[in-house]
């Protein structure tokens, strides 16, 4: 079975990838009301009574197609069978501790015969059919779920579906009309569309106060396009966030082009080659010259999987890169609040300051960057300060998160941080 960690409100809004989650390749075409609850040792062994105790459970749409919709339902059937078995099991045993009190032990013969039946017909029946069709949940947090598939191809749809989402965000894909910032007046012009982010700059002399292309600085090709054009330059402008300053370091947060060895793999989103690689030889704590490990390249990219599978093979969630940088950095300027809450979870510092003094809190009230969407800063700050983010830390500067939210034109975020 194949492990996808997925944030609790994409399986809730089914802001998921439409494919069947049993044999993670065809459409779905039927949806499922599940309930699951988190069972472990020894509480699996109350069966039914274990999932009505378990104090993590979720609802959602199990998604199938309509070749996998009877094994789903079987598998779902046969697990509550053998619930009800093991439930049986105990209740027989509170029977013979009240009517039977006065011939123990010999009396536990029965129940321990019995017990040991159905856990061994429970244990066949999964290695051989049940696996193959099962949906199971085996971790929980605030904001995430990990949930097993029979295989590993609906996560590797999953990480595609979310990398395509955030390329979309970046501006790769056709994406809604951005936020336009255009002088008042009568002489003011009109706000070009989005589409035209990668159109030809207009001509322009020194001093003529023509405001620069959405892109005024060269990124690597390939690499995100970041907006560093200036707020006070007259005439339209386009900026997808909206508003923010230009920091050292903000260009760190980029996915960088001509990879190899195990940083390329890791880039491709796919966990699936990761024990691969390091196999065939892979370094997992490889670093490029400015400091970037694969963490730091998962987070950039918004690679949740990637980063949760990372850390558990014994990446330090705190490293820092150039600039002092940490993954929760630029988990914040990728716009991925599932990721930040996952390293939040992973004991990531929502404090650790980059070499400015910036903190991550900082980072999202002042970044400018086309991936901060302005509708989801709010919402970042907020998932930072539960997380203990201290909104009273300032940088070298002297100013805290909500001084520069505020300075950047942030004033929902300023709002939250106050």
């Amino acid at each position: 079975m194949s492990r996808v960690k997925i944030v609790k409100s994409e399986l809730w809004d089914e802001d998921i990838p439409a494919i069947c989650m049993i044999c993670g390749e065809k459409p779905a075409q039927v949806r499922h009301e599940t309930r699951l609850a988190r069972t472990f040792f020894p509480l699996s062994l109350l069966g039914t009574l274990g999932d009505i105790l378990a104090p993590q459970k979720i609802s959602f749409k199990a998604l199938t197609c309509d070749e996998c919709r009877q094994r789903y339902l079987n598998e779902a059937t046969t697990h509550k069978i053998f619930g009800l078995l093991y439930l049986s099991v105990w209740i027989y045993l509170g029977y013979l501790c009240v009517y039977q009190l006065d011939e123990f032990p010999k009396v536990l013969a029965g129940p321990a015969i019995a017990l040991f039946c159905v856990i061994f017909l429970n244990f066949v029946y999964w290695f051989s059919i049940g696996k193959n069709s099962a949906i199971r949940c085996v971790g929980m947090d605030q904001g995430t779920v990990s949930l097993e598939f029979p295989n590993g191809h609906w996560g590797v749809k999953y990480t595609v579906y979310k990398r395509e989402k955030g390329h979309q965000l970046r501006g790769g894909l056709p994406q809604k009309p951005t936020k336009t910032v255009a002088p008042s007046g009568p002489a003011a012009a009109p706000a070009a569309p989005a589409a035209a982010s990668n159109a030809a700059p207009p001509a322009a002399g020194p001093g003529m106060g023509t405001p620069p292309a959405p892109v005024a600085e060269p990124s690597p090709p390939g690499a995100p396009k970041i907006d560093h054009s200036s707020h006070a330059a007259p005439g339209p402008e386009l900026s997808y966030g909206g508003g923010g300053l230009q920091l050292e370091g903000e260009e760190q947060g980029q996915i960088p082009t001509g990879l190899s060895g195990f940083l390329a793999v890791v880039k491709e989103g796919d966990t699936d080659l990761i024990d691969v690689a390091l196999k065939k030889g892979g370094d997992l704590h490889e670093t490029l010259p400015n400091g970037m490990n694969a963490l730091h390249l998962a987070a950039t990219a918004g690679l949740m999987q990637m980063a949760d599978l990372l850390i558990r093979k014994g990446l330090d969630v705190n490293s820092e890169m150039a600039n002092g940088l940490t993954p929760m950095h630029l988990a914040v300027q990728s716009n991925n609040q599932g990721l930040v809450g996952l390293l939040l979870a992973k004991k990531g510092s929502p404090n650790h300051p980059n070499q400015q003094g910036r903190t991550p809190l900082h980072w999202c009230a002042a970044v400018r960057d086309e991936r901060l969407d302005p509708n989801n800063r709010y919402k970042m700050a907020q998932l930072l300060v539960k997380g203990g983010a201290d909104i009273s830390l300032k940088d070298e500067t002297g100013k805290t998160a909500a001084m520069l939210a505020t300075e950047g034109g942030e004033e929902q975020v300023a709002e939250a941080l106050l």
